[in-house]
């Protein structure tokens, strides 16, 4: 049941919650999501927790709050906004160490069509192909600093 004089506001370290095999859809509506590290400021919560019971009352869509966030982390959000359900689920797959062949069949496509997302992947994040250092390995680098782990 909703309440209107309740607002709820959530506190989240990882950028995209797709990372952690939820999605905003699940959210209750009104909710405000804030990055952790951009709540360094007591006014973004509270800000926060107001515009979360004006939204709740007008059953707007779950929104995040980028508060003191860095352009950085702002960019990574905006990122992480144009993959689709498939390349994070997929992503997913690759940091739980499946191989394309798994993951072909986990979401029923061809070994070549995980191959192509891969791709698409290390394009979109801009992961260069190098020796020294396996694609997959990169895209894992990449998950758990989105993850919010700390990472050198």
């Amino acid at each position: 049941e909703v309440n209107p004089l309740i607002g709820i506001v959530i506190l989240e370290s990882c950028v995209d919650l797709r990372l952690i095999g939820d999605s905003n859809k699940q959210i209750p509506s009104g909710s405000k999501i804030v990055l952790k590290r951009s709540a360094s400021d007591l006014n973004v919560l509270c800000s926060a927790i107001s515009d979360s019971r004006v939204s709740v009352q007008s059953n707007q869509k779950a929104e995040w709050i980028h508060g003191n966030s860095s352009l950085a982390e702002k960019g990574i959000h905006d990122l992480m906004a144009h993959l689709t359900d498939l390349q994070v689920s997929t992503l997913r797959l690759v940091v739980e160490g499946l191989t394309n062949a798994q993951i072909g069949r986990e979401h029923f496509v061809s070994e070549k069509s995980v191959e192509q997302i891969i791709s698409r992947l290390a394009l979109v994040l801009n992961l260069q192909p190098d020796r020294n250092r396996n694609l997959r390995v990169q895209l894992v680098g990449e998950y758990y600093k989105w993850l919010g782990a700390p990472h050198h």
